[in-house]
């Protein structure tokens, strides 16, 4: 996917939030967040954050739904630094999920927390086999200007 099609389009900076099933091994010692959030003009933090996604793995669980509305929502409402509310404004968030939304109920929170930050939401939607119902991820993709990719 393009969502960056050239150097101008480049954001200032990317954050990644990692969510887990509740039970599983925790990621950075938590099921899910805390949302990491790298300035691209320092290299320091572009080396990172390719090694904190690398550290990435999807482990455990056993059922096919997953956390990332919790995700969603932890992103949007971090407070990570004081620049934090001034540099996702305006965003691109790009949801990752083999799972339907186990925390479905909240699906308008984040849509209301994406709106009022200015914040579209892709989703990148991988079926595991399971079946399911990725309807909230799609709704949340679509109300907030974003695609989805199947």
């Amino acid at each position: 996917l393009a969502f960056v099609s050239s150097e101008q389009d480049e954001p200032a900076c990317y954050v990644i939030t990692p969510f887990n099933d509740y039970g599983s091994p925790p990621i950075f010692g938590r099921d899910y967040g805390p949302a990491m959030v790298y300035d691209t003009s320092l290299v320091d933090d572009l080396v990172r954050m390719r090694k904190n996604t690398l550290a990435l793995e999807a482990t455990g669980g056993g059922d096919c739904q997953e956390y990332g509305m919790n995700g969603l929502n932890t992103t949007l409402t971090s407070r990570d630094s004081s620049d934090f509310e001034t540099m996702i404004e305006g965003s691109q968030i790009i949801l990752i999920t083999d799972g339907f939304a186990k925390d479905a109920s909240l699906t308008d929170t984040v849509i209301e927390q994406a709106r009022r930050r200015k914040v579209c939401i892709h989703a990148l939607l991988s079926e595991s086999g399971c079946g399911g119902d990725f309807s909230n991820y799609v709704r949340v993709a679509t109300e907030t200007g974003g695609r989805v990719v199947r």
